[in-house]
């Protein structure tokens, strides 16, 4: 909240002065017994004062009014791990955006030339089972699935600011390739395997001789890359020499940020 005048906050006192007199019945009131009353609440909220109401307002035998009542959503919440909740802080996302405006007022890169890269996990089976209606008593129902558990296949996505995509890059978690795996794929997908079925080094790599032959830069159109810290973007040396070779220019988002500081 905003510093405020010696003379507001002599008008606040005096208004809690005035409640107070009001209800001198010969009790005992306390100062909080003001900031929680609901008279008291509502004058704070109106001019001169406009004052942000926070912590919790006592009925005192009244009906709370409808302007004072907040809606509450009951949610369950999302899992944050410890990196993730002291990592995303001020100082590393002003780091990244000062290290981005760098970078793009020397290039000027048009947004056709700005590309954001990130992996996706897709199971190959279904992980929500619908409701069937079975007869009474009988214990057990089962449901047909393609496996009894599933495997992860991984998807490389990148495209630019102007929603142009480049061919994805599957990894399958096998050891051999088989053509058929690529049915139905798009045009200019590519697909490797791997018996884990992540991204690895390796696979990094042929991915951004992928992404270099679907963008084609040049030393007058260069190519600004943008994507997380996994060890196998910011820790392979392969990919920085073509990208130093390829007029490929790459950023790394700050680490356990990728989604907050893309969103800004």
């Amino acid at each position: 909240m905003a510093s405020r005048s010696i003379l507001e906050e002599r008008a606040i006192v005096s208004l809690l002065n005035q409640e107070d007199e009001s209800t001198d019945d010969g009790s005992d009131n306390e100062i909080e017994d003001h900031f929680t009353s609901i008279h008291v609440t509502k004058s704070l909220l109106l001019e001169p004062y406009k004052l942000t109401v926070v912590g919790t307002v006592r009925s005192n035998k009244r009906e709370i009014p409808e302007e004072l009542k907040t809606p509450v959503l009951e949610k369950k919440p999302t899992g944050t791990s410890f990196a993730r909740a002291f990592g995303f802080n001020k100082d590393n996302v002003n780091n990244f955006f000062q290290l981005l405006d760098e970078i793009y007022e020397k290039n000027k890169y048009p947004p056709n030339r700005i590309y954001n890269v990130d992996e996706s996990g897709l199971t190959v089976v279904q992980s929500r089972i619908p409701q069937v209606i079975g007869h009474r008593g009988k214990r057990q129902i089962a449901a047909l699935t393609s496996a009894e558990r599933g495997s992860l296949v991984t998807i490389v996505v990148c495209m630019n600011a102007t929603g142009h995509f480049v061919p994805p890059f599957v990894i399958f978690p096998r050891k051999n390739m088989s053509s058929q795996l690529m049915r139905g794929c798009p045009p200019g997908a590519e697909g490797v395997v791997h018996p884990s079925g992540w991204i690895q080094m390796n696979i990094f790599t042929d991915w951004f001789k992928h992404f270099i032959k679907h963008t084609n830069p040049t030393p007058e159109s260069r190519v600004l890359l943008i994507l997380d810290g996994h060890f196998s973007h910011t820790r392979n040396i392969d990919v920085i020499d073509l990208a130093r070779d390829n007029n490929v220019d790459i950023i790394s988002l700050p680490p356990h940020d990728t989604q907050d500081a893309a969103t800004r």
